[in-house]
């Protein structure tokens, strides 16, 4: 059965979306501040058009902000298809430049929720910008030539203004959950597997805390062929807490 849509007869409207309300307050203003230089409010006054147009706008806005933001943004299947939302890909007019510009390019990567592009040194210079990277290039601006140069003197054997360029910088990303293997912006994984119709949930915690670690490179192996032995096993505020040992060696 279909639904029936209709306008109830005796709606009672908000103010932000009753014209003739809106229209009527208006008048009350331009007659108390107006009065001495304005005396005609009839319909075919420019001020009384502009009165109208601006209480016809305000009528839209409140009906638009009323309406919850999944009903603007989407469509009956709860998909967004009216191209509401560009990536910083599209509508950015030229390449990036700022450190924001990257965030929002980075950002737009699938996988990735946020991500922060740093300066690699705290120091600054007398203009208060963080010093580049030792690892830049050097450039050198050459006036005489008219263009930037590798070397650090002219054709004369005049030395050069450095110019500091400001690109080596840090970039810290925040990933999505992944479905199977959980939080990956964390060293500690979690799953589960069934075993004899009962559900094992497995906790692993490293004893790193960072992917920076030097002993997380030893996950790099981890794609071969080792033994792999129980240490010790031992029952901790009611989890089996299982110590493994793995060899360095498949012999």
């Amino acid at each position: 059965m279909n639904p029936e849509y209709y306008i109830p007869s005796e709606r009672i409207l908000k103010p932000s979306q009753d014209y003739n309300f809106l229209r009527k307050e208006g008048l009350k203003y331009i007659e108390k501040l107006g009065n001495t230089f304005w005396t005609d409010y009839n319909a075919h006054d420019p001020g009384i058009t502009t009165l109208e147009a601006l209480s016809y706008v305000i009528t839209e806005l409140g009906y638009r902000t009323d309406f919850d933001t999944k009903d603007l943004l989407t469509n009956t299947n709860g998909q967004i298809l009216n191209g509401s939302f560009f990536t910083a890909r599209e509508i950015m007019t030229n390449a990036p430049l700022t450190e924001l510009d990257y965030r929002k390019l980075l950002i737009d990567i699938e996988g990735i929720t946020n991500a922060w592009y740093l300066a690699t040194r705290k120091e600054t210079d007398q203009f208060d910008y963080h010093l580049p990277h030792p690892a830049e290039q050097k450039l050198y601006i050459n006036i005489l030539e008219d263009k930037l140069s590798f070397t650090s003197k002219d054709k004369n054997n005049t030395s050069l203004e450095q110019l500091s360029v400001r690109g080596l910088n840090k970039i810290i990303i925040e990933l999505d959950e992944d479905v199977a293997l959980g939080d990956l912006n964390t060293t500690e994984l979690e799953f589960a597997f069934l075993q004899s119709s009962r559900w094992v949930q497995v906790n692993i915690t490293p004893e790193f805390s960072s992917w920076n670690d030097p002993k997380a490179l030893l996950l790099s192996k981890m794609d071969k062929t080792f033994k792999i032995k129980n240490k010790k096993v031992e029952i901790k505020d009611n989890t089996v807490v299982i110590v493994v040992e793995r060899n360095h060696s498949s012999k």
